[in-house]
Parts: C-alpha cells; structure tokens; sequence
C-alpha cells in the first residue's frame, strides 16, 4: 500500500500488485497495469507510455517511429543480441504481432468477453437455483427459455447461456470492481463492446479516470444473453435477446437521486461501496432510488454534475441485439454455431450418437437466419446448421459455408467410405429480407463460379418452408426435426432449378395480375391500350395475353 498520485490523500490507498502488475486505489477508482499508470500520471498516449516503459526496462532510448500500423503484422520473431538493440527503432520493435497495438486488443476484448460470459451464466443460474422465490423478473427469463422457446437445460448449458439483468450498470460495476481476475479500465469495456458512455455536456470536453467509469452503463440490459463464438471456441462476441417485461418490474438498481440547486433531479451512478437496492422502474424508463442512507450522500462534484445522468436511449432497446464491431467481433466474418460444427467434426467419436444425422440426410450445411433458429435444430440433433446474425450474408458468410461444406464432407467421406458431394442448402426467413438474401447468396455463388471457371466441389440447393411459417424454430416446434429433414432439406431444389421457378412464378403472377387489370374494361380503344402495355411490360406480344385481341387488331 502506498499514496496514490491521483488524488489528496494522507493515509495510503493505493494497492499494488507485483505478481499481477496492476494497481488499484481504494480512494478514488483508479486501476490499470503499469502502461495505464504512465499514462494517467503523465497524461500521454499509448505509444508513449510504451516507449518509455521500454527504455526503461531496456536502458536502451528507442527513437520515435514515424508511423505504427493498425493492422497486426506478421513477422518472424525478432532475435537479437542486446548489441543489436541500439540499432533497432520502435516502430521496427513492435512488429512482431505480440507487440502489435491490434493483437494486444483483441486479446484484451477476448479476456473482457470470458469474464463477461462468466457474469451472465452466473445470473442466469441463480435464479435457476432461486425458482421457487423467484422476482418476476426472474420468472419471466426462465418462463421464455423453458416454456416458450421449449429450450432443455442441456442446451441452456451446451451453448452457455445466460442472462444480462435489467439494469443500467450490472455488468460495468463487476468488471470495474467486483471482479479481481484482470485490471478493467473504462475504455476497455468501451472498445469490448460491452458498455457505452454517455454524452458530455460539452461536446469538446472528453471523460477520462473515475467521470468516465461513472458515465458507463451497460450495452446489454434485461436481454437473454447467447455467446458468439469463433472456429477455437472463443467468445468473441454476444447476441441478446430482450425480454417483454412489464414496465412496472421490480429490478436492482444502483442509481442515486440529487437535487441540484435549479430543483432538477439529477441521477448518478453508485459507488463501489453502496449496496444495490430494490427501486421501481418509472413509466418513462428511469429509476428513482429509495434509500435515504443513499440520499444523505454528499453530492458529487461540479465536474461530475456536468455529465448527463441517463443515455439518450430508452431501458428497452431493439428485440435483437449483437455486439458492435469490436477488435474481436466481425459481423461480417463469424456464422453462429460454426464452434459446434467444427467441435464435432474434428471429435466426431465424442459426439458419435449426434453423426446419426448426418447418416441420414449425408453431408450438409444449412444456413438459417437467427441463432434462435440455430439452437433450436441443434437441440434437435441438426448441428449442421449456422446462422449469419441477419438477413446480410457477405461473401465472407459464403466462403466460410463453402469452408465448413468442406470439412463436413471429408469427414463423412473417411466415416462413411462414400464419395457424397456435400451441400451448402441456404433456409432463410420467408419474409420479404429472407427472400432478398437468398437472392444475393445465389449472385455470390454464380459470380464465384464464373470467376474460377471450375465446377464447385458442392451443391448449393434452397430449401423453402410452408405458407404461414415464418422460421425453422417454428417449424421443428410445430411439426418436428424429423419433419423439417424430410419435407424441407430433402426437398431443397437445386440453385439452377430454384431460379428457373421463381422466375416462372413472377412471369405468372405477372399475367394474371394483368388480366385482373384489363377485365373490367368495356371501351374498346381503351382496353387494346391496356393489352398492348401489360404486354410491352412482359416483353410479350399481346396475343399472348389473350386470344380474341388478334381480331381485335384487326
């Protein structure tokens, strides 16, 4: 323990932790490693704080690099002998993809999202453990996993997930002070993706140290909470689900109440060491705190009652929710469920009862619209199938389907001793964006076949659900997995064949909707007008339309 250089103080507060290298002041929040000590004590940026950091540990004074990339650059490790040193510049030292600035970040985010799924299991299993005396708040999470999603604990526990709770800074209050695994700073959960900051009243002025903790809150907040991984099984990013919760529920709340001296109410977030108390949640979505041992507090100071007390967003945000594109989350670049395909193929003797499937239909990856679809068909013994977060499929979805095709299909070769041409079978949403997106898919696919000029290795077939079904989730729970294998992935059409009747179904609804258009006409002259533009609109003579206007022409 020694005096922290943050603040005034006279009794030591500032814990230092060599075996961790981080440090932690008890008096006013402040924490970090020793480049995020150089940096606030100094007031100077990363590169900086790094560089002398080095020269320090090195004796060695490395000159200021011109330039420092933002992309990871991969080199051979850098071997020198300590004579070599005086010669080699900063930029030149940190090439190496373990000094790379990008590298360390998304290494950072990866341990943010561990201790963040950790969090979000953690509250979902209390109040699994607490069912009987659950709040309603509880009773509703579990009512929606078990009862309306049908979902098994087996699921729950295979895919990890769990539950943000409704509350503004949940997640922010464990990772800045509950929490002991890592050092967390503000603008780590700000680059993970996992907290916001709200808007200064100053647009100029910028947040840093203990105002900008107390800005945070939380990005997910009363959502299901499903872990997105990549091919190694990292959680790389999350996917949350909100709840219909009534606006009148009973949840934790961690916010004070102020009066400034204008008579308006100004909240602020707690301290560490207030405890959370019971508040009620308004009709306008903010919370009003209900502790006089909270309102006896003193009041912040003028720096703090400049921030504004509430994000300008409302306690509800969209149904779906993902993580924003972080140094480790790509949208763009990640299938949900691809962890679990590639789980099973590289050990398909811990997973031999679920290979029964793929026995059966041979082959395949099936591409659904949301992870809901995906868990569903999963629980269901369907691991074959990946979700793209959306109705947006990028080339890079398709090369990874094309990638997973790939690895499917040369291991049920060597399983089965067959030479079955795996299929990529695309079963988006029905609605109006599914049908745009299986559109664009089958564009991808036809331009990279033109570009190579060979013929794919697989088949790429469109599987198409029944009138008045929305998603696959809805039908496994309607008909069954077995029904959905039979009736709607052994019925997929292949691509080619799948154009050619989409086109004929719009050519015939063009016809017919012509017809509708011109039956009620009496005039003469009018009605050849109309044949003859309906018929110019389908790039067909008007004879084809209808047989009496040959000797109508005439």
């Amino acid at each position: 323990m020694c005096l922290c250089p943050f603040h005034e103080e006279r009794s030591a507060s500032l814990l230092v932790d060599n075996e961790r290298g981080s440090y932690r002041c008890f008096g006013c929040g402040a924490r970090g490693d020793a480049v995020r000590f150089l940096m606030d004590l100094k007031q100077i940026d990363f590169r900086t704080a790094a560089q002398e950091l080095l020269t320090y540990a090195s004796g060695v004074t490395y000159s200021e690099p011109a330039f420092v990339s933002a992309e990871p650059k991969r080199t051979r490790s850098l071997d020198l002998v300590p004579a070599q040193l005086e010669c080699v510049s900063f930029e030149e030292s940190i090439e190496n993809e373990d000094f790379s600035i990008q590298a360390a970040e998304q290494e950072q985010v990866l341990r943010l999202n561990a201790l963040a799924f950790r969090f979000f299991q953690q509250q979902l299993e209390v109040m699994q453990r607490s069912s009987a005396s659950a709040s309603t708040e509880a009773r509703d999470v579990l009512r929606y996993l078990y009862e309306t999603r049908n979902l098994t604990a087996h699921t729950v526990d295979a895919f990890g997930i769990g539950y943000a709770p409704l509350h503004w800074r949940a997640l922010v209050q464990y990772m800045l002070y509950e929490q002991t695994e890592i050092p967390v700073v503000a603008e780590d959960l700000i680059l993970a993706g996992l907290a916001k900051t709200r808007h200064t009243a100053s647009k100029g002025d910028k947040l840093n140290g203990r105002a900008l903790e107390q800005s945070l809150y939380d990005v997910f907040r009363g959502r299901i909470m499903i872990p997105i991984r990549d091919v190694e099984g990292r959680v790389v990013g999350f996917g949350g689900r909100q709840l219909e919760f009534t606006r009148c529920v009973e949840t934790e709340s961690r916010v004070l109440e102020h009066v400034t001296g204008n008579g308006a109410v100004t909240a602020y977030p707690s301290e560490p060491s207030v405890s959370p108390l019971f508040s009620a949640l308004k009709s306008n979505g903010r919370f009003t705190a209900i502790s006089e041992e909270i309102r006896n507090r003193p009041l912040p100071s003028k720096a703090e009652t400049a921030v504004p007390t509430l994000p300008d967003e409302t306690m509800f945000g969209p149904k779906y929710l993902n993580t924003p594109e972080t140094p480790a989350f790509h949208k763009s670049r990640i299938l949900f469920g691809m962890a679990q395909v590639m789980e099973r193929i590289r050990s398909p003797e811990a997973f031999a009862d679920e290979w029964t499937t793929v026995d059966q239909v041979g082959p395949c990856v099936i591409l659904v619209e949301g992870y809901l679809d995906v868990l569903r068909l999963h629980q269901e013994g369907i691991w074959f199938a990946v979700a793209a977060l959306g109705t947006s499929v990028t080339p890079s979805h398709f090369q990874l389907l094309v990638q997973l095709a790939q690895h499917l299909g040369r291991a049920c070769a060597h399983r089965l001793q067959s030479d079955q041409r795996p299929r990529i079978i695309l079963q988006l949403d029905q609605d109006e964006a599914g049908i745009r997106a299986t559109k664009r898919t089958l564009d991808m696919f036809l331009d990279q076949l033109n570009g190579s000029g060979r013929q794919p290795f697989y088949d790429l077939l469109v599987a198409e659900l029944p009138s008045g079904v929305k998603d696959a989730d809805e039908f496994v729970q309607r008909y069954g997995h077995q029904a959905y294998l039979t009736q709607v992935v052994a019925h997929a059409r292949i691509w080619w064949r799948h154009e050619i009747m989409e086109r004929l179904n719009a050519y015939v609804a063009a016809v017919e909707s012509s017809r509708r258009g011109i039956a009620p006409e009496n005039d003469v002259t009018r009605l050849f007008w109309r044949w003859s533009a309906s018929a110019q609109r389908l790039s067909r003579s008007y004879r084809h339309i209808d047989p009496t206007s040959a000797s109508l022409s005439r």
